[in-house]
Order: C-alpha cells, then structure tokens, then sequence
C-alpha cells in the first residue's frame, strides 16, 4: 500500500504500532517480528522516503523525515501509535518525539542510540560519502549488512545474511549520500529519551560494532525507569539474531502501551 508518497505493509488488528527500519533497509528487516505482533497488534512497516518504494524526499534532515512520517501516520488515522525504531529508525524516532511528544503511546529504540556521532564516526561516515560519490553506493554497501552481524551468527544466517545484502544493493546513491549526512550531523536526543514519560524501551546487543554496547549501557543507566534488554552474542540486527527475545521483549513493552 502507498499513501503520501511513503509505502508501506500492515499486519493484523489492533493497537497500532509502527516499525521503522534502519539505514538503507526497508520493511522487510521486520517481516518476521511483524507477524507475531500482529497476533495482538496492528503492525504497519513503511518504507523510509527514498528507500525500497517509498518516494524521495527533495531535501532529506531527520527533522523532515519525522515530520514527512508524522503527516503519514495522522493520514491513517493511527490513535497513540507506538513506535519502534532499527538503528537510524531510531533516530528518527527520536526526533519524532522531540516535535510530537504528545502523540506516542510509548517507543523503542532497536539498536539504536541517543548519542550524537562522536569525531571519529563522522569522519568514516563522510569518508563513505565519498566512496559512494566515486563508486557507487551497490559497490559500498556490498559487505556492509555482513558486518552488522556478530561474527558467531554469521554462518547459522547465511542465507538471511545474502538476502539482506540483495536488498540494501538497490539503495541509491542520492538517498545513501543523503541519510548518510543527515545521521552525521544529528543534534543529540539523550534529554529527549530521558524526558517522554510513556513507556520505553531500549534493545541492544553486546557485540554490536554500530552501537557500541558501553555507549548502550551508559544511555540505560542515564533512564533507570526504561525497560531494557541486552542481548549476549548479537550484534546490530537482533530481530534476526535473537527473534525470539526481542519479540518477548516488545510484547512486554507494547502491553503497557495500551
């Protein structure tokens, strides 16, 4: 389905919540944790603009994508929605909350960090910029999903491993150029995740190399009323990595939602 130039995918009936995917993904990274939600939930997973069959933005800062999904969201008419965030998800989500406190339920960042990029990120974000203006982004991305997953996991999910890699293949250069400045200078959101008062959660996993798990930790112990969930061997993508948990532990946080 499509509405407002953003695609998107709906599972089941329900309280609404809504799963946004990470940097250069689309909803298919959700299609598994979707369809046990939507045992109890309306689950709807869109396309971010400019990734997989949403539509691009002409001017692409994570301020106008949140408001860009916010305008999308009050479109159908979804009633105190929650909201899950994958990595940049996360950040979007974010930033969602900071303009529109007042119209989540709840949300969780997957993965995912509060944080502004530190010096150093930032320079190897830009430095992939570059690649990508030279390259290409299909040439860039080609082990980039292999490496958001811990090392020990990488056999066992082989083949989710090369599907993914399908996917994030097709990313644009405009739209990896794009996201990849906006992720760069993002303000910090630690007072934002600190200040919602509806319930929260925050899902991390101890070898993430994307998040490293002492910044996780840090942002956790910072909002001791959020729920909270690190995963022992996973890395970036523990809706695949550890389903089972992740599902257990959104269930436990979309309840209170309610």
């Amino acid at each position: 389905m499509e509405k407002q130039g953003i695609f998107y995918v709906e599972y089941g009936e329900g309280k609404p919540v809504v799963l946004l995917p990470g940097f250069c993904e689309t909803h298919e990274v959700w299609k598994n944790i979707a369809s046990e939600l939507s045992k109890d939930y309306r689950v709807i997973c869109p396309d971010l603009p400019g990734f997989g069959e949403s539509q691009k933005m002409e001017t692409v800062t994570l301020e106008l994508v949140a408001h860009k999904l916010y305008e999308w969201m009050v479109s159908l008419e979804l009633e105190s929605p929650a909201l899950v965030g994958h990595s940049m998800g996360g950040y979007i989500t974010l930033e969602l909350v900071r303009q529109h406190p007042e119209f989540l339920s709840g949300f969780a960042l997957f993965h995912s960090s509060a944080f502004a990029d530190k010096r150093d990120k930032r320079i190897l974000r830009t430095k992939a910029i570059h690649l990508v203006e030279k390259h290409g982004a299909a040439n860039v991305l080609s082990g980039f999903i292999h490496g958001l997953f811990y090392e020990g996991n990488h056999d066992r999910l082989a083949a989710v491993i090369e599907e993914l890699n399908q996917i994030v293949r097709k990313t644009t250069d405009e739209s990896y150029v794009d996201y990849a400045r906006a992720i760069r200078e993002r303000e910090p959101s630690i007072a934002v995740l600190r200040d919602f008062k509806g319930p929260k959660l925050f899902i991390a996993g101890a070898e993430d190399l994307a998040v490293p798990v002492e910044d996780s930790r840090k942002q956790i112990a910072s909002v001791p009323e959020m729920d909270a969930l690190v995963l022992e061997n996973v890395g970036h993508m523990g809706m695949f990595e550890a389903p089972e948990a992740c599902i257990k532990s959104l269930r436990s946080f979309l309840d209170k939602t309610r």
